[in-house]
């Protein structure tokens, strides 16, 4: 069973509670939110990146939504003790996304759709 410390966060967990548990995710999904506007996604594959266009595009960017959400449940959401059980769903839902966006990048960059 898994317990939650919940006493006072010191000044590096403040600091790593706003950077990585607000402005980054904020900076992810507004950097995913541009690529959507026209139609675009990106994922990288050995440090090469791979463009997505159209409907995969926007399977693809559930990838980079779902690592969003989870930084955010995780930096934030699972160091409040009111919101800690809500950000338990949070992080399944949001792998749920990173593993269904890394599957449909997967899929479309070696072109798996011509197989089926």
């Amino acid at each position: 069973m898994e317990f939650a410390d919940f006493s006072p966060l010191s000044k590096y967990e403040n600091i790593e509670q706003i950077v990585l548990g607000f402005i980054f995710p904020l900076a992810l999904i507004i950097w995913t939110l541009s690529f959507l506007i026209h139609s675009e996604a990106i994922f990288y594959f050995d440090d090469l990146p791979v463009y997505y266009q159209g409907v995969s595009a926007y399977l693809v960017c559930w990838f980079w939504f779902g690592l969003a959400f989870y930084f955010f449940a995780h930096f934030v959401l699972s160091k409040n003790k009111l919101y800690y059980y809500k950000s338990k769903k949070i992080k399944f839902y949001s792998v749920t996304l990173i593993i269904t966006g890394a599957f449909f990048a997967f899929y479309f960059a070696f072109e798996l759709q011509r197989y089926f």
